[in-house]
C-alpha cells in the first residue's frame, strides 16, 4: 500500500481526493490541447496513486466526488456529455484494473458489506476518538503525535472488544480531520 510521506494509506488517499477535482477540471475546460495531455497523464497517475493506497474511503471519495462533480459542476449540455464519458472512462478502467488485480477486486466488493467488522470498528473508533477530543484538554490539545498515548482511556467498550479478537491496538483515528482535532484542538482550528 502506498504512503508516501503520510504514514497512512487514508491520509493520501484522502489528499490525492482533494486535488483529484482541479486535475479533471483542467483536463475539462483547458484550451490547449498539450495542457490537457499533461493534465491527462497526471490524472492518470493520481488514479493509479489512489488505487494504490487500497484504501476504500479514497475510492468512496473519488466515486462522491466524480458524481458531484458531474451533478454540481457541470453547467451545460455539452460539458455534462463530455464529463460522463470521461466518467465512464474512469470507471470502465477501475474495472479493467481490478479484474487483473485480484486483491483491488476484493477491496471494491468489501465495500458493499456494511456489516462488515472494518466498518464496525472505524465507526467505534471515530466515537472514541470523538471522546478524546471533547473530553482531554479541549483547549490545547495533548500534542502532535499523542494519539496512541492518550486514546486507549477513551476507548468505548466495543474497540476494545475488536481489537482483542484482532490482537491489535488502535495508534490513529483513521480519519484525518479527528486525528488533528484529538491532538491538535485550538491550532487546529
Amino acid at each position: 500500500k502506498a504512503v508516501l510521506n503520510f504514514g497512512n494509506p487514508n491520509f493520501l488517499g484522502g489528499y490525492l481526493i482533494l486535488i483529484f477535482p482541479f486535475i479533471l477540471d483542467k483536463i475539462i475546460y483547458c484550451k490547449s490541447y498539450i495542457f490537457k495531455f499533461i493534465n491527462l497523464v497526471l490524472f492518470i497517475v493520481l488514479l493509479y496513486f489512489i488505487f494504490s493506497t487500497g484504501s476504500k474511503a479514497a475510492w468512496i471519495g473519488l466515486s462522491v466526488g466524480l458524481l458531484l462533480y458531474y451533478f454540481f459542476i457541470t453547467t451545460s449540455k455539452m460539458f455534462k456529455i463530455t464529463n460522463l464519458f470521461v466518467i465512464l472512462i474512469l470507471f470502465i478502467s477501475i474495472f479493467i484494473y481490478s479484474n487483473y488485480n485480484p486483491g483491488i477486486k476484493n477491496q471494491l466488493l468489501e465495500i458493499t458489506k456494511i456489516n462488515q467488522p472494518t466498518i464496525k470498528f472505524r465507526i467505534f473508533t471515530y466515537l472514541s476518538s470523538i471522546r478524546l477530543t471533547l473530553e482531554s484538554n479541549y483547549i490545547f490539545g495533548n500534542g502532535y503525535g499523542s494519539f496512541r498515548y492518550f486514546y486507549p482511556k477513551y476507548r468505548l467498550q466495543q474497540i476494545i472488544e475488536i481489537e482483542k479478537l484482532h490482537n491489535f491496538e488502535t495508534d490513529h483515528t483513521h480519519n484525518e480531520l479527528l486525528q488533528i482535532l484529538s491532538e491538535c484542538r485550538e491550532e487546529a482550528t
